[in-house]
């Protein structure tokens, strides 16, 4: 087996394991957002590696600009969609387990303090 191959064994290994641990993940994490972080790590760097690794088991120049657009495409659609889909749920009021920062100023700083407390205030609707 020539060296090409193998490194290409090893990225689509490396993805799939990925995959495993964000799967793993999914099951594990606590809130909401720790789930969205673990799905966008999944779909940007997992099928990254992937994509990446079927590429070095087949090399080809235009293989190679498919791969480089496929993978800049995940990433960024991943990343966005994430973000998206964790920012909707912070403007919806969705609760977060022991916070440490509320960036987005969806809380107010009583019901921040009342979440650093542990006494889990909710948060009103507007």
């Amino acid at each position: 087996m020539d060296i090409m191959g193998i490194i290409g064994d090893v990225l689509i290994i490396f993805g799939a394991l990925n995959f495993a641990i964000c799967a793993i993940g999914l099951i594990t994490f606590y809130d909401f957002y720790a789930r969205v972080s673990a799905v966008g790590t999944a779909a940007g760097f997992g099928i990254s590696f992937v994509v990446l690794g079927v590429w070095f088991k087949d090399p080809s120049l235009a293989g190679f600009f498919v791969a480089l657009v496929a993978i800049l495409l995940l990433l960024g659609t991943s990343a966005l969609g994430s973000m998206f889909i964790a920012r909707s749920a912070a403007l919806r009021g969705t609760q977060m387990t022991n916070p440490v920062a509320d960036e987005l100023g969806v809380l107010t700083p009583e019901q921040f303090e009342a979440r650093m407390n542990g006494r889990g205030a909710p948060v009103e609707e507007s």
